[in-house]
């Protein structure tokens, strides 16, 4: 059975991972406002995965919440973006002229 608490979660989990990966890859970059309707409308999703997203990316340190202001990309900085390519393999390395971008 598939209650709603379930499906939001794998919601929430899946387009966590899309964003993360947008970001990662370059498609979001550092000061990307981050609105909360394009995203659900880029991703197909409601709103609310996208905000609960949003909030673990902050806890990942890829996003900043600011109040009243909303969300942008944090400029990573290298440790962090070699970080998760040792825990997730992603694909190109630190002097890929797309990864440094991201690099303050």
């Amino acid at each position: 059975m598939h209650d709603y608490m379930s499906t939001t979660s794998d919601s929430t989990g899946a387009v966590c991972a899309k964003i993360r990966n947008d970001i990662l890859g370059g498609s979001l970059r550092a000061h990307d406002r981050l609105k909360v309707r394009d995203l659900a409308a880029r991703y197909s999703v409601s709103t609310n995965p996208i905000r609960e997203a949003l909030h673990q990316l902050r806890g990942e340190g890829l996003v900043v919440i600011t109040p009243n202001r909303g969300a942008q990309v944090r400029p990573l900085d290298e440790s962090l973006l070699a970080q998760y390519q040792r825990n997730s393999g992603i694909a190109g390395t630190l002097h890929d002229p797309l990864v440094r971008g991201h690099c303050q």
